[in-house]
């Protein structure tokens, strides 16, 4: 029984390390991609009157697999894009700075 427990630990704690890992290279991607996350979202609003799917910004940044929504997660809490529940809700938020001008 000590074996399964210890297996299950074990699995449990690879799944957190993955996780942190996949949170550490997102960050650093959402700083070198946020001015041009914004600049592809506010073109493909005003060229379609909506925001691109998190997918399609992803792909437009050449990220791809779960660093994408991983960055894209890190753009919103950094304050660089902000959607709703919405599909297409993507915006950028006119008060953002990048973090060189802060």
């Amino acid at each position: 029984m000590r074996e399964i427990y210890a297996e299950e630990k074990r699995r449990r704690e690879a799944r957190q390390a993955r996780a942190a890992r996949i949170r550490k290279q997102a960050a650093e991607l959402a700083d070198e991609h946020a001015v041009a996350a914004r600049e592809q979202v506010a073109r493909v609003r005003a060229e379609t009157g909506e925001g691109p799917t998190w997918r399609e910004l992803a792909a437009a940044l050449g990220v791809k697999g779960p660093l994408a929504s991983a960055m894209i997660d890190a753009l919103h809490r950094r304050g660089a894009l902000s959607s709703t529940k919405e599909p297409r809700s993507l915006s950028v938020t006119p008060e953002w700075m990048p973090p060189s001008d802060r």
